[in-house]
């Protein structure tokens, strides 16, 4: 017997996550119609198909946060209908739910050597079986990345640099990295309370201080905020 769960989420980002994620205790595998299921260890152990699917949340939990921050994609891993593989091949489905189809384009690096031998396929969601193996073990990891799933907006980006704030031990050790500037980070925390200089999406909702006088742009915040998660995230490893 073997369980699995059908995910649902952009096919482009679904055939990367399959690609990467061979050889894991955690896999992704396509099916006849062009669906994808997610297959773990731990889902083996399980007894009853409510276990499976609430491991299966955690996971997508995972995964979801860390292809967006892989990937960039903006269409969600949800999760389907449970599917326990019988001995004799036959299959129980256990709950359904609707899905999209979305279509992107898909890319990958090649570093070919003189000889025009390609010595190293790259493929933009390699990363993501480590992360998510990372925040199994890790729960600020793991936090992060449930907030990737959210909106990235002023209240989402600031959720995210306190978490990496914290687990830096502070202000002052997460500058001392030099992953970002002072400067460029006290612009972040101020521009986020500040409703004078971003008005309702303003972490508060009464101006303490003067207004920024040049605030940051939201590409900005998250340019910035995703220049600390991923150093962040190999300090890790």
């Amino acid at each position: 017997m073997t369980w699995k769960v059908r995910i649902i989420g952009d096919p482009h980002d679904l055939n990367e996550l399959q690609q990467s994620f061979a050889g894991s205790s955690i896999s992704i595998e396509s099916g006849k119609n062009h669906e994808y299921y997610l297959l773990a260890d731990s889902f083996q152990e399980c007894t009853s198909d409510n276990q499976v699917s609430e491991a299966a949340s955690k996971l997508i939990a995972l995964i979801g946060g860390a292809s967006r921050l892989a990937l960039g994609g903006n269409i969600p891993i949800t999760q389907s209908e449970t599917v326990k593989v019988n001995e004799n091949g036959s299959e129980s489905v256990f709950m359904h739910f609707q899905d999209t189809i979305h279509v992107r384009d898909s890319f990958h690096l090649s570093v070919i050597d003189d000889e025009g031998n390609v010595v190293e396929e790259i493929k933009p969601a390699d990363d993501v079986p480590i992360w998510v193996l990372l925040g199994l073990k890790d729960e600020a990891i793991a936090k992060v990345f449930r907030l990737l799933t959210q909106p990235l907006d002023w209240v989402g980006l600031y959720r995210i640099y306190e978490v990496i704030e914290s687990d830096m031990g502070g202000f002052d050790a997460l500058v001392s990295t030099g992953w970002a500037t002072k400067a460029r980070i006290k612009l972040f925390k101020h521009t986020s309370n500040s409703p004078g200089a971003i008005g309702d999406d303003a972490r508060h909702g009464k101006e303490s201080s003067q207004p920024p006088p040049q605030p940051m742009h939201l590409h900005e915040a998250r340019n910035l905020v995703e220049s600390l998660i991923n150093p962040w995230l190999k300090s890790k490893q």
